[in-house]
């Protein structure tokens, strides 16, 4: 009797701590539900799906975006602006639990605009932080304080994991200046780091516009207009990175021993190939080699392998250091004023994925314009909700139109 006693006791005290422990288990997937449910409900309409994206049309919106990601580790959603919002410094996605930014984002031609962006010991300040199989299109991002950064930044990216599709994206200052004290800085995207197996990265119809970019003296930085480093985790790793219609104009006013491209800073080691069709590197600086560090008005550092087609800059040397394959190298060329329309319409306009030149009765690109700084200019309809502070003329054939003292060829006029 005693012993039943003693094994009825232990039956009910094991069915109490299992009903217990169903209970808490209970209770926290039903709390991460809710969670989930009430982080849902704060945007502004949507399920969060490729066909009905969840919507962000105010700033909190975009605070409680950048919440979801960072608390739903491995999970996709698709996201599209509904109006012009304010980023505030909360890194979209970022590596620590592999918290990821991944889906995709619509700006549906809005811009965020970025207020607030001093942290100088952080990795990966970017909206966002790092992502993987991420897809963004149609966005604007414009600059109005002065910006701070540390290691792998980027302004729209930190570092981009797996595949990547950039579309019709635009980064602009209209004032302040960036200043990186870490060792891998993008304009638009800090790093490219292929850690699989045939990865692709494809950035078409979108520019980055800097007013001034200024190197922390104490670092070797790599350094690119567009991006940073190009990298693979191993030698069983691969990528591609295509770069087509860009056009960047990123100015440095610091530079001690930097590695810096006018596109990429540096394109490092490894089973990766790049190819840039009809790519514009406005910027006068960089160029030249200073302490042992290389800088070129394309790429910084070269070290894997380029092809290029029909790519324009304002200076040489086009490759700062070349210890890999540059195949094309005849497809670049200088071109120091653009204040020509037949530079924008002959070269980029009227210019095929093969350098050649599309038949005069065929319809061109339509994607190049002209700005009032004597730039050419990537001109799409991405960015007709965004008041701009010059304009483009797209290109087309017709007879050539007089405008605040530039060539035009008559075409359908477009802001961006």
């Amino acid at each position: 009797m005693k012993y039943k006693n003693l094994f009825t006791k232990s039956i009910r005290s094991s069915a109490r701590k299992y009903k217990r422990a169903f209970a808490i288990a209970a209770i926290a997937i039903a709390a991460a539900a809710f969670a989930q449910k009430a982080n849902a409900q704060t945007f502004g309409g949507g399920a969060g799906t490729q066909n009905d994206p969840w919507i962000i049309s105010t700033d909190q919106h975009l605070t409680d975006m950048a919440a979801w990601v960072n608390n739903n580790p491995g999970q996709a959603r698709h996201w599209a602006l509904g109006s012009h919002v304010v980023w505030r410094g909360d890194r979209i996605g970022h590596a620590i639990g592999e918290r990821y930014f991944r889906g995709s984002l619509d700006g549906k031609g809005y811009y965020i605009q970025i207020t607030s962006m001093n942290t100088p010991n952080q990795v990966e300040t970017a909206i966002f932080g790092v992502t993987r199989d991420a897809t963004i299109r149609n966005l604007t991002v414009v600059c109005t304080e002065n910006m701070r950064g540390g290691e792998r930044s980027g302004l729209l990216i930190g570092t981009a994991l797996g595949n990547l599709t950039i579309e019709n994206v635009r980064i602009s200052t209209w004032s302040g200046n960036y200043r990186s004290s870490g060792k891998i800085w993008g304009g638009m995207i800090g790093r490219i780091y292929f850690d699989g197996y045939g990865n692709r990265a494809t950035i078409s119809k979108s520019s980055v516009i800097i007013q001034e970019v200024q190197l922390a003296s104490t670092d070797n930085h790599d350094a690119g207009g567009l991006i940073g480093a190009i990298m693979t985790a191993n030698n069983n790793c691969s990528g591609t990175v295509d770069i087509t219609d860009c056009m960047v104009d990123v100015r440095y006013s610091t530079l001690s021993h930097p590695t810096v491209g006018g596109i990429i800073g540096w394109a490092a080691p490894g089973n990766v190939s790049i190819n840039m069709t009809r790519v514009v590197s406005a910027s006068s600086e960089p160029s030249g080699t200073w302490n042992g560090a290389s800088r070129g008005s394309v790429v910084g550092a070269l070290e894997s392998t380029l092809t290029t087609n029909g790519v324009f800059a304002r200076s040489t040397p086009y490759i700062g250091s070349n210890n890999g394959t540059w195949r094309n190298s005849e497809h670049t060329s200088t071109v120091t004023e653009w204040d020509r329309n037949t530079n924008v319409y002959d070269l980029l306009e009227r210019r095929n994925n093969s350098n050649g030149t599309i038949n005069t009765n065929n319809r061109g690109n339509e994607v190049w314009g002209y700005d009032s700084w004597r730039n050419p200019q990537v001109a799409t309809e991405a960015y007709s909700n965004w008041s701009p502070t010059g304009y483009v003329v797209r290109v087309t054939r017709g007879s050539n139109l007089s405008i605040s003292n530039h060539n035009y060829a008559s075409g359908t006029t477009s802001l961006c």
